[in-house]
């Protein structure tokens, strides 16, 4: 970032939180984008940590990662949360054997 972006004038302060959230749904494609070129179908992306480094709402890491779910199974991915609600596996067609369904 050269200079700061105009939306960062105090008059825009109200709008802040809708800045934050836009970027943080940009970074969690970009880490979910990293963890699937891995070509590790086995692992999972752990939504909690995501959320608490983020400091997010419940609402808010939810409609994200809906998003992204929707996104990603446009591409052709499976895409099942589990373990509460803190992990999200993202696979192509064989279930990864790590994966457990929340209720077992």
């Amino acid at each position: 970032m050269k200079t700061f972006p105009d939306k960062l004038n105090v008059s825009c302060k109200k709008n802040f939180r809708i800045y934050h959230c836009e970027r943080v749904t940009c970074y969690l494609r970009k880490d979910l984008y990293e963890l699937i070129i891995t070509e590790d179908e086995n692992n999972y992306f752990e939504i909690d940590k995501f959320k608490q480094y983020y400091k997010l709402s419940t609402h808010e890491i939810n409609t994200m990662v809906n998003l992204i779910i929707s996104e990603l199974e446009k591409l052709g991915w499976t895409c099942k949360i589990t373990f509460g609600g803190s992990a999200l596996f993202v696979y192509s067609d064989i279930v990864p054997t790590s994966y457990y369904p929340d209720g077992f």
